[in-house]
């Protein structure tokens, strides 16, 4: 059990494993708010809910945590900034699925997840990596 402890904390000290471990946090949080507002609220409206709340979770843990950045409101805000263009794609690709594809409205967020997620890492890291490390 110590020896893969050992592995598994080694593992974390890299970003992308990080970046993963908050990615699945921040999924747990995002999809369980999502459904909860899926009781009150339409798909969309849904959508945005559960992703104000993991805005401010994903741009916390993603500038410091994952990226071992400093944190300052600035960085935060263009984070931000960028984590909404994100959703943007993500809410089109979901109304795409459900409206064009007829994928039903509880798994269209986790196919796009599956598409988005691998690309999110590679644009957060050069965002975050410019925004403290400016040229």
């Amino acid at each position: 059990m110590g020896v893969m402890i050992d592995r598994l904390t080694e593992l974390y000290r890299f970003p992308i494993t990080r970046f993963f471990v908050v990615g699945g946090v921040n999924f747990v949080l995002s999809y369980a708010v999502y459904l909860v507002a899926l009781q009150y609220t339409g798909y969309r409206m849904s959508y945005w809910i559960s992703f104000a709340v993991s805005l401010f979770f994903m741009s916390l843990m993603n500038i410091h945590h994952t990226f071992g950045r400093d944190l300052n409101i600035t960085s935060f805000l263009i984070y931000a900034v960028y984590y909404y263009g994100y959703a943007l794609a993500n809410v089109t690709l979901i109304a795409l699925l459900i409206e064009d594809l007829k994928v039903p409205e509880e798994f269209a967020l986790l196919v796009t997840m599956v598409v988005l997620v691998p690309i999110h890492f590679f644009l957060s890291r050069q965002v975050i990596y410019r925004l403290t490390h400016p040229r």
